[in-house]
């Protein structure tokens, strides 16, 4: 977790972190041992905050956060993730977005100061 946002990490090695932490998320337990061993949400924040972080990363990193919260506190079993994925792109994802663009601009006006 700390090769993704250190110095030495290129983008090739973000991604496949980024590509890790996604088959990792997509399995229940898997996701709640990283949320209750590592503080995963948390450092996902972090991530998403680095100044070297660029926007595709972010939203890798904001799809993650949905599919972990996802695969931890998801409803019932008789939503069909189709249907799961589509409410979220359409109405989470777009605040989401909203989220990231609010963090951005403040670390720009934060700079500039």
């Amino acid at each position: 977790m700390a090769l993704f946002t250190s110095t030495i990490a290129d983008l090739k090695t973000k991604s496949l972190i980024l590509r890790l932490f996604e088959r990792c998320v997509s399995l229940p337990s898997s996701a709640r041992d990283l949320q209750l061993r590592l503080n995963f949400t948390t450092w996902l924040a972090e991530a998403v905050e680095y100044h070297r972080t660029a926007r595709m990363e972010e939203l890798r990193l904001a799809e993650i956060f949905v599919q972990l919260v996802e695969n931890i506190y998801g409803e019932s079993s008789d939503t069909e993730p189709a249907q799961k994925r589509r409410r979220i792109e359409t109405s989470e994802g777009l605040e989401i977005g909203r989220m990231l663009a609010g963090m951005r601009a403040q670390r720009v006006t934060s700079l500039h100061q």
